[in-house]
């Protein structure tokens, strides 16, 4: 990297991480969660064709940016593309204004060039399609060349994401400490089995909720035959292997310097797994789908710092690989905010929302959160893509919407009504690596904490036979056929989650709660 690449990035990040734990920092002083964007600031993204990069979202990406090819370009002549600026700089005596840092898909600790890019736009990839896309850190000038490049579909920032979840600060012991189903709860657990709670387990109330636990027991994959098997992944800052409740069965980091995805300092990705899949072992806590193996695709540092090029990279390496590891559903709580009014809205959507499609087209059901700006998630990627599981959260006082979450316009299409779905996501107890507490479990608020209810309710829908197509999103309606079931079952004329506006104004569309057996 350049002199000038270098100083503006490290003062980019510098101030992206200040803000980022400034904000987890001053929304854990309370009981709940702020209602605050998962980014604030880079809200621009500049449309192909312009002239100059605006000085406010080059800070924020710090002279990152992922390249996105066009269909069918030529591997050698992308290569050329990238080198060319350091080859000319360096004929004439200068430094390279273009430097290659990575290919989508690509885990940390693997060599990026040449390979890398001969990879990265190799038409249809390994996956038999899809975008390809490398990232680089680059001056304003090089952006430019590269945008006008045919060989180039866009150029967009690599900005920074927030996890979609907080730490809460509710005092342990109270009453959103784990506890015992209620009697009487409905003993279905779809196409799986029930087995009794272990002695000393504890259920969360979420699992409650969503019926993944009742008084007849809680959903057991045991089983199960060889082609039904499934593993979840989080793509988020890892997962402690450690931990006795997880059951661990891999990964692979895309985090600079660090290639060790079975740890988390931030704990963050350890969280979201219990909720997904905590076994049924007599001691700690249940998941709603317990003991199912989890893959950690890590994306975040120590500090919850990552990148969008790391969650495409993750995205993407799950499209290519994840069958041959098992995965079916890979959960994303984790968003960059891009309003939909700026310029390059559309464009970075066409840029992102691909690469979900191909994990889908692979098998892959993509399970995302929402977001927690208690706004419209359009705002919010990769949530506002089509074809992903978008997961608002319900309040855990009441039988509503929590007020941090996201929502849907109630006036909406169909299609996109299809894809938002609530969950549990106020007060949720779950797993957290040692080294951020001791005990190894914590309690937070967040869509965070509601989408791995979905991801967990999926595995129990893939492994009970209740989704069996395979097309990972089209797995979702399956799902949302039986909540809504569900839900009518135990009230008449009982309705989606759907919170009215002020007069003229359109209300706000949450979905149904998610069954834990999935279908």
């Amino acid at each position: 990297m350049t002199a000038a690449c270098r100083g503006a990035r490290s003062a980019a990040l510098a101030a992206t991480r200040a803000g980022l734990l400034l904000l987890l920092a001053v929304s854990g002083t309370s009981g709940r969660p702020l209602v605050a964007p998962e980014l604030a600031g880079a809200d621009v993204v500049q449309p192909r064709g312009l002239q100059a990069v605006p000085d406010e979202l080059a800070a924020a990406a710090g002279g990152r940016y992922i390249v996105m090819f066009a269909p069918g370009a030529d591997a050698a002549a992308a290569e050329a593309l990238l080198g060319g600026g350091a080859r000319g700089a360096a004929a004439a005596g200068g430094q390279a204004d273009v430097e290659l840092l990575g290919s989508l898909g690509q885990p940390a600790g693997e060599p990026t060039a040449p390979r890398g890019v001969a990879a990265a736009a190799s038409p249809g990839g390994a996956a038999g399609g899809g975008v390809q896309g490398a990232v680089v850190s680059a001056t304003p000038d090089a952006v430019q060349r590269l945008r006008r490049s045919p060989l180039v579909a866009a150029v967009i920032p690599d900005l920074p994401l927030l996890p979609a979840g907080w730490q809460d600060a509710r005092p342990a012991g109270d009453a959103a400490a784990p506890r015992a189903v209620a009697a009487g709860a409905e003993p279905s657990a779809g196409g799986l089995p029930r087995v009794p709670l272990a002695a000393g387990e504890q259920v969360p109330t979420g699992v409650a909720r969503i019926e993944a636990a009742t008084a007849a027991g809680v959903v057991s994959s045991a089983g199960v035959p060889p082609g039904r098997q499934v593993v979840v992944g989080i793509i988020d800052s890892g997962i402690d292997a450690s931990h006795p409740d997880l059951n661990y069965a891999g990964g692979v980091s895309f985090v600079k310097n660090d290639t060790d995805a079975g740890r988390d300092g931030f704990g963050h990705g350890t969280h979201l797994a219990g909720i997904v899949g905590a076994r049924n072992n007599g001691a700690g806590l249940v998941g709603v789908s317990p003991g199912v193996p989890l893959f950690s695709l890590r994306i975040m540092d120590d500090s919850g710092f990552g990148l969008l090029s790391g969650m495409l990279s993750a995205v993407k390496w799950a499209a290519v690989n994840g069958r041959a590891n098992g995965l079916r559903v890979i959960n994303l709580s984790l968003a960059a905010h891009l309003p939909a009014s700026s310029p390059g809205y559309a464009l970075t959507l066409a840029s992102i929302c691909p690469v979900f499609a191909e994990a889908s087209a692979a098998g892959v059901l993509s399970v995302v959160a929402a977001g927690n700006a208690g706004e419209a998630l359009a705002d919010y990627l990769p949530a506002a893509c089509p074809g992903v599981a978008a997961v608002t959260a319900l309040d855990g006082a009441g039988d509503g919407p929590a007020g941090f979450s996201n929502w849907l316009p109630a006036d909406a299409a169909p299609e996109e009504r299809r894809r938002v779905v609530a969950a549990p996501g106020s007060d949720i107890n779950s797993t957290v690596s040692f080294v951020v507490d001791p005990s190894g479990y914590a309690v937070k608020s967040g869509t965070s904490m509601a989408a791995p209810h979905v991801a967990g309710a999926a595995a129990n829908c893939l492994m009970g036979g209740g989704c069996a197509s395979p097309i990972g999103y089209k797995n979702l309606e399956p799902m949302r056929a039986a909540a809504q079931r569900r839900r009518s079952a135990r009230a008449a004329g009982a309705q989606p989650y759907v919170r009215a506006a002020a007069a003229g104004a359109a209300g706000r569309y949450y979905g149904w709660l998610v069954w834990g057996p999935g279908a």
